[in-house]
């Protein structure tokens, strides 16, 4: 089952990119011409059709343990009901659209290499087709869940084992992979299925049956637009940033919501929050700085393609929040990637050009 998290890692590994990149890159208002030309991802008609098939877990019954707290006004979203709303990572990937990209084929490769991964046609004669069953995969609280079209999955055969125990409809299975933190494997009678710790995925499971004090989602509905979505917070989020930047970054701003569109080349909307208006608008000049410093680097050591990503970037500031919008081209991710990417990123290129003519 460790393939369950290889699309959070690669999509993870895209923000690390990304991270690293705008370390280096270039800012101001030389950037607006060509940031004209580039659709960078926001809330439209499509995401909100996506996000409305989406509402199909029914509003809780009231309980004893929330009677007189808040409810939701109608159905909710499985995947962002079963998220904590205080966990430091909240994110979501569209697998399916990911997997349909360019940047998502290179992904495929590295993952996969030419001839499919090891034991992928054992978990296929057993219905499970990681690449064509998944549809989203989210990150909270240390538990990874995900939606998709698992009606067929043989459980028993994957897990190696019966269920542990069924209660109140979500089936568990235990997976003792590390003897220092015992993960289990929960599917819940609405098709979600979750893998991590047994106290998180009960937080989770309470969450999705309405047993649990509602709160709002962590990321709102008219906040899933792009293919990879969320909240993360600062403190965790400045762990990939360069040290010189770390400490200022984690002090002055509090989260970071984040949205990326996959669809061509990868465009990366972060908006930056904090509790000083003051001190988050010096983090903003301080990351425009870097970007600045960073595009005239690409430009000595005639570094095209990264040079390419300066110019397509930039820092708005907005009191006390400030935005970063960076524009990554194909072949700058696959340089990212490594060897394994590198080779096909001219083809796919081709390919996506050649379409874009038709």
């Amino acid at each position: 089952m460790k393939r369950h998290t290889v699309w959070l890692a690669a999509a993870l590994l895209l923000f690390a990119i990304a991270a690293w990149l705008m370390s280096l890159g270039e800012t101001g208002l030389a950037t607006d011409a060509k940031q004209k030309d580039r659709q960078f991802p926001h809330h439209d008609f499509e995401s909100w059709q996506r996000e409305e098939k989406r509402l199909t877990l029914p509003v809780p019954m009231a309980s004893a343990a929330t009677e007189g707290a808040p409810v939701p006004a109608r159905n909710r979203d499985p995947i962002l009901s079963a998220m904590a709303p205080n966990a430091e990572v909240n994110l979501v990937f569209e697998a399916t659209a990911i997997r349909d990209s360019p940047v998502g084929e290179l992904l495929l490769r590295c993952m996969n290499g030419l001839h499919g991964y090891a034991g992928q046609d054992t978990l296929e004669s057993k219905r499970l087709d990681l690449v064509h069953n998944l549809d989203r995969l989210a990150m909270s609280d240390g538990v990874l869940i995900a939606s998709g079209n698992f009606g067929k999955v043989h459980w028993d055969e994957i897990l190696g084992d019966k269920p542990d125990m069924t209660q109140d409809g979500t089936t568990f299975y235990k997976l003792p992979l590390r003897a220092s933190a015992e993960q289990e494997f929960a599917i819940h009678r609405s098709g979600v299925v979750m893998w991590g710790p047994r106290s998180a995925l009960d937080a989770a499971i309470a969450r999705l049956d309405g047993r649990a004090p509602y709160a709002p989602p962590p990321i709102a509905p008219q906040e899933t637009y792009g293919e990879i979505y969320g909240v993360v917070r600062s403190a965790r989020l400045s762990e990939l940033l360069p040290s010189e930047l770390r400490e200022k970054f984690a002090d002055a701003s509090s989260k970071v919501e984040l949205h990326a569109d996959t669809s061509d080349d990868v465009l990366i909307v972060a908006d930056v929050e904090g509790p000083q208006a003051s001190r988050v608008e010096d983090l903003g000049r301080a990351l425009a700085g870097a970007l600045a410093v960073g595009r005239v680097k690409a430009r000595v050591d005639n570094d095209k393609e990264l040079e390419q990503m300066m110019e397509l970037s930039r820092v708005s500031l907005h009191g006390s929040s400030f935005r970063i919008e960076s524009a990554f081209p194909l072949a700058l991710i696959a340089r990212g990637l490594g060897s394994c990417a590198a080779a096909d990123a001219g083809s796919i290129g081709a390919r996506r050009d050649s379409a874009r003519e038709r």
